[in-house]
């Protein structure tokens, strides 16, 4: 199982006390902790990629249900990931 898999498990396993903590916000999961809390996926994004290497954190919405398992992520304004 990959580590993007483990962490995944991880919020499912979790989800309804994330919800309770963080509903609607955009959490990094890291390790098996939530790293940081936001309001939308870009900062999310910007600061994961920032403190962590790829592939070793998750971002997630906090919302109940499967419908938090999918997300449309809009990049306007992103000109490079790297």
């Amino acid at each position: 199982m990959s580590q993007v898999d483990t962490l995944f498990s991880f919020f499912i396993a979790h989800q309804d006390q994330l919800v309770k903590e963080h509903y609607g916000k955009v959490i990094i999961l890291h390790g098996s902790s939530v790293a940081g809390v936001f309001e939308d996926y870009l900062t999310a994004f910007l600061f994961g990629k920032k403190h962590f290497k790829p592939g070793s954190f998750i971002i997630q919405k906090c919302l109940e249900g499967e419908d938090a398992y999918t997300a449309t992520i809009p990049l306007q304004g992103v000109s490079s990931c790297q």
